[in-house]
């Protein structure tokens, strides 16, 4: 079983991003045996200021002429002051998932998890209750499991680092499980590593074991990018299914990114930045620290450089559209430059507006 890390790092806005990766991967699994395949995974996420959603899939044609299928969906929520970087709130998971085989072989499994989460600017933590059931078509039933979840989130010089610590109990036995993944992005590189561990009684018949692997996407569009993906998983307890060890190689198709509309009722002044390399600047009286948080750093904060001058500068390079931001004035305080449009946020605030002709 491996546990989704969600971290809210901000509100997010309404909007939606799909993507299709058409690709060829090598598994070998625990068993031993090796199989090579052909697959056609799409993968739909859409946000609203309550709710995160994201649905996916995996179709693949193996060498022997047999075929299998992998879905999950993921629905999450976080509440109260949590929501927009400043304290506790509550939080909740579920997710489903399952497999089948062109030989009639199913699985299916469901989780559900409560967190008490706190979320800073470029820091965050939660403590938790997990519980969830497994089932596979070779007739052993449902099985449940539940156990504790503790998680730390922070972002670094634009690293963003997630570990989780999510011990379960399943067929009478408690299995201790640590993960961890790190990730970065450059501007048309993604990057992101993973790892984890599992322990296991002797006597529950399952042997303890590690994992890791890791993934690189270099963008050649907007639209257009390569995947590379190699590495290890974990065993899946509640559905019977084995560990493996996989490399693969995908093109992927992305839609655009999701813009804001503007109200032609706005009559502030709009702050307009110029289409590819540019820059925003602002004057913050008294501030030690300055983040930036936008639709287009997916909310996440980034911080900002102190001119000579004291004023705050970052750079930009984004294409045309309407895009909403908020500057974090030491961790703490979120506002809208002085002076320039602003439109609700749908949390009873206020955000900027930035537009690209």
């Amino acid at each position: 079983m491996l546990v989704t890390a969600f971290c809210f790092h901000a509100a997010v806005a309404r909007g939606q991003d799909w993507q299709v990766d058409l690709g060829g991967t090598s598994v070998r699994y625990d068993s031993a045996t090796t199989l090579k395949s052909g697959s056609l995974s799409p993968q739909i996420e859409w946000s609203t200021p309550w709710l995160l959603g994201g649905l996916n899939g995996s179709l693949a044609a193996q060498e022997s002429a047999s075929w299998s299928g992998q879905w999950r969906g993921d629905f999450s929520t976080i509440l109260g002051p949590a929501r927009r970087l400043r304290g506790w709130g509550p939080a909740g998971l579920i997710s489903a998932e399952g497999s089948f085989h062109s030989t009639g072989y199913r699985t299916t499994s469901t989780r559900t998890e409560a967190r008490a989460q706190l979320n800073r600017a470029r820091v965050g933590l939660w403590l938790g209750l997990a519980g969830g059931t497994g089932w596979n078509s070779s007739g052993g039933g449902i099985v449940g499991y539940w156990g504790p979840t503790a998680g730390f989130w922070t972002r670094r010089r634009q690293w963003t680092m997630t570990a989780t610590v999510a011990p379960f109990h399943l067929d009478g036995f408690w299995f201790p499980e640590l993960s961890g993944q790190a990730s970065r992005a450059f501007r048309r590189l993604e990057l992101t590593g993973y790892a984890g561990w599992r322990g296991a009684p002797s006597a529950s018949g399952v042997s303890s074991g590690a994992w890791a692997g890791a993934a690189a996407t270099a963008w050649l569009t907007g639209r257009v990018a390569l995947v590379v993906a190699g590495g290890s998983y974990a065993a899946d307890l509640p559905q019977g299914l084995p560990g493996g060890r996989y490399l693969s190689l995908a093109l992927r198709l992305a839609g655009g990114r999701h813009r804001s509309q503007i109200s032609g009722a706005v009559r502030q002044t709009i702050i307009i930045a110029e289409r590819g390399q540019g820059g925003l600047r602002f004057v913050v009286p008294a501030a030690q620290r300055v983040d930036l948080i936008a639709d287009w750093t997916a909310w996440q904060a980034v911080p900002m450089i102190r001119a000579a001058d004291g004023a705050w500068t970052i750079s930009l390079n984004l294409g045309s559209g309407v895009y909403r931001f908020n500057l974090i004035v030491d961790g703490e305080r979120w506002i809208v430059p002085a002076g320039y449009a602003s439109v609700d946020d749908g949390f009873g605030g206020k955000t900027a507006l930035l537009v690209v002709p």
